[in-house]
């Protein structure tokens, strides 16, 4: 099957507002930005419509839950695109999956509820602690959390008859790092999950690419 980057999918399927990128549970993505991950296929697990009210103005995004595998241990990644209203179409961000926690309410009281707006990641992604802590921030300053209903399409029909519903609470987070290799600033983004029923969080974290940098095979 040959390839397509998702600037050309996009550009054709403007209308799939529930499935932008005109694709199946099982299908295959890769992207060519990172050099860690250019060799990876990654395989769609779900897609999930986000609808989240935040002060008034409903947004709403779309995540594809992706699968992939690293030195033979299984990594996970969501491809997440908010509907723009201007040019271009969307914004998308490849977040990493990289943590998830039973609830907690020393977590929830101190490090999502505390009024300086900070959030402190102390340890990378692969459970080792860092030597400073890396900072982030409310994203435009809010210091509450935002609801959003989520509607799941697991199935391989990908025709979104049998759905999966649930609210969720989340906080989002962001803040200014440099690139290693361009030196260039970038902004990385961060944000923490709470399902409202299970109460588990989950934490993702990563940046925006471009549709180019998007394989679809």
């Amino acid at each position: 099957m040959p390839m397509k980057t998702v600037s050309i999918v996009l550009k054709d399927l403007s209308h799939q507002k529930h499935n932008p990128l005109d694709i199946k549970i099982g299908d295959e993505i890769g992207f060519c930005h990172d050099g860690e991950l250019s060799n990876i296929k990654f395989s769609v697990e779900r897609i999930l419509n986000y609808e989240s009210n935040q002060d008034g103005d409903i947004q709403c995004y779309i995540d594809y839950d992706l699968l992939g595998n690293l030195l033979e241990k299984p990594i996970y990644f969501r491809l997440r695109l908010f509907e723009l209203s201007v040019e271009p179409t969307y914004q998308i961000m490849l977040l990493h999956n990289y943590d998830e926690i039973a609830w907690n309410s020393g977590f929830y009281k101190n490090a999502l509820c505390n009024q300086s707006g900070q959030f402190l990641v102390m340890v990378d992604d692969h459970g080792f602690e860092l030597k400073e802590p890396k900072k982030f921030w409310r994203i435009d300053e809010s210091l509450e959390s935002f609801t959003a209903k989520v509607t799941v399409l697991s199935d391989e029909a990908s025709n979104f008859k049998d759905l999966e519903h649930y609210n969720i609470n989340f906080w989002d987070f962001h803040r200014l790092t440099v690139e290693i290799c361009t030196q260039k600033e970038k902004t990385e983004y961060l944000y923490v999950e709470m399902d409202e029923i299970k109460k588990n969080f989950s934490f993702l974290r990563g940046f925006c690419v471009e549709p180019s940098e998007i394989i679809l095979y």
